[in-house]
This record gives C-alpha cells, structure tokens and sequence, in this order.
C-alpha cells in the first residue's frame, strides 16, 4: 500500500492546502481565531470556558489566545464583579469589523474545499 493512497495522508494532504489557503486569504487571523470570533458574534458576554470548544484548545491555550487578541483590539474580556473568576468575553467594534469582512472569505475558502 502506497502512503499517498491512505485516507489519513489525503485528509492531511486536503487540511494542509486548506491551511495554506486560510493564511493566503485571512492572513490576519488563524483558524482557530476566526471559529472563537464567530462564537462570540453569535453569543456576545459569552463565558470564557464556554469558548474551549469552539476553539479546539485548553483553557490555557485559549486563554493565550484570548489575551493576544484583546491586545489587538478585537475582543474584550469583563470580569464578573460578583466571581473574578468567570469572565465574559465580547467583540469590539474593530472585532466586529474585521469578522464581518471575514465571513465571506471563510465562507469562500471553505466552499472551495468542502462545496455549497
């Protein structure tokens, strides 16, 4: 059996050009960013650890995540005066924007990959 041939290597294969892709038309946010993003448009003031899943991570990792994003300016984090240890995240405006301008391309990398 030749290795190019199994299902694991096409399917690799398939995710590192949609990868290559993603960073080509969305250089400005990782897979990872865009899927937390959407979440939070969807639901603003959403929890912190309500956001793991979305973005395939730890809590660590997403909360690295979270604070390079906050430092960019694309999301806020509030926390909860009554728990300092429950925090809230949300868009900003500039968060706002650069998802809005992003859905399509998204949208497009990924129909291109996967079909309407």
């Amino acid at each position: 059996m030749e290795l190019r041939n199994t299902a694991f290597h096409l399917l690799r294969q398939l995710f590192q050009q949609h990868t290559a892709r993603w960073q080509h038309e969305l250089p400005e946010l990782t897979k990872p960013q865009y899927a937390v993003m959407r979440v939070i448009a969807e639901h603003p003031g959403i929890e912190q650890v309500d956001l793991t899943e979305a973005a395939v991570s730890t809590k660590a990792t997403l909360a690295e995540m979270l604070s390079r994003m906050e430092n960019r300016g694309l999301v806020k984090r509030e926390n909860d005066p009554l728990d300092k240890r429950r925090r809230f995240v949300y868009l900003t405006v500039q968060g706002q924007t650069l998802l809005a301008a992003a859905i399509p391309l998204g949208d497009r990398v990924d129909d291109e990959f996967l079909g309407d």
